[in-house]
């Protein structure tokens, strides 16, 4: 865990179900108004946007794979950092040592999976919201997550509902924030899990 404010990122699908999207608005406005976290997150439609809204603004990182990409939705005091293969050349080497077909990637959608690492990589937790199928920019940052050793918590499309305090509660213990039994793991059945 970093010694400043503990940073979450999160991530996940750009067509999230409404439990995914209420848990992220929910989880990122908890954190960064009551317990003093800094979000990280990407700002694609869907999970991104929903953190966004959630997140106070002055502790909101927003991770652009360029620097027009969806300006429209990203809060005014947000911090933004544009990926840049001159001032990043490790997030993009990472595209091609965690993307399973880097190399058909075109520049943008290399862009794109590049400013993954940048959200995760100062990140003490991440909060996954993935698809279906699990793949795609989400399914790349849990495998750039696991190896980099941060926690992943995941809540897959098409849960069942989990208690959003329960949630709440077991990211604060895990960031130290709250003292407690340490991460649970939830059964596979209720398609959650969360990796320590």
């Amino acid at each position: 865990m970093s010694l400043a404010q503990p940073v979450v990122a999160i991530i996940g699908t750009r067509n999230p179900d409404q439990q995914q999207e209420r848990k992220a608005r929910f989880l990122s406005y908890e954190l960064s108004h009551n317990h003093n976290c800094t979000i990280s997150t990407g700002a694609a439609y869907g999970i991104d946007e929903a953190a966004m809204k959630g997140a106070l603004a002055e502790k909101l990182n927003v991770y652009l794979p360029w620097s027009s990409y969806n300006r429209e939705i990203i809060p005014d005091r947000a911090k933004i950092v544009v990926a840049s293969e001159r001032l990043h050349p490790h997030w993009y080497a990472s595209v091609t040592q965690y993307h399973p077909a880097a190399s058909r990637l075109k520049p943008g959608v290399r862009s794109l999976h590049a400013r993954n690492y940048g959200i995760l990589e100062h990140a003490d937790l991440v909060i996954a919201f993935p698809n279906e199928d699990g793949g795609g920019g989400t399914g790349q940052a849990i495998r750039i997550a696991e190896a980099l050793n941060i926690p992943v918590m995941q809540f897959n499309k098409g849960a069942e509902a989990v208690l959003m305090n329960q949630t709440l509660l077991t990211a604060l213990n895990h960031l130290g924030l709250i003292s407690g039994a340490g991460l649970v793991r939830v059964t596979e059945s209720e398609n959650v899990d969360v990796y320590v």
